[in-house]
């Protein structure tokens, strides 16, 4: 990729989409469109794994696309995750884990039992 940025540089405007600013690629380029951390490792775990990823903000997240998580579902919080999302992420059967950096971090283990279901057949 350098070597192409390097080739064109002054005769064609180039940009870079990346996570990490402070790369080569993006000191070549003319124009940078910083993905974010998320975005970024979503797209590489997409690009070795061949499956499907996506990057939302937490409060994102509540509010649609955990809807069609379940129990092949892996949800990953870089950072500290708002207070409640690990139980309601939990709860549709994905396994949830959060970044080691940030702290002692939870990573996927022994699936948990799930929680009951509220309803006619559940308790209450």
């Amino acid at each position: 990729m350098l070597h192409l940025l390097d080739a064109v540089a002054g005769r064609i405007p180039t940009l870079a989409m990346t996570g990490v600013t402070s790369a080569p690629v993006a000191r070549r380029a003319d124009a940078v469109v910083d993905l974010g951390f998320g975005d970024e490792a979503a797209l590489k775990l997409r690009g070795a794994a061949r499956a499907w990823t996506e990057s939302y903000a937490a409060m994102e997240y509540r509010h649609g696309p955990i809807s069609v998580s379940d129990e092949s579902s892996l949800v990953w919080s870089f950072g500290d995750p708002p207070a409640g999302l690990e139980c309601e992420v939990v709860a549709t059967w994905a396994m949830f884990t959060a970044d080691a950096r940030d702290g002692p971090g939870r990573f996927p283990g022994p699936r948990p039992a799930h929680p009951p279901l509220p309803g006619p057949s559940g308790p209450g």
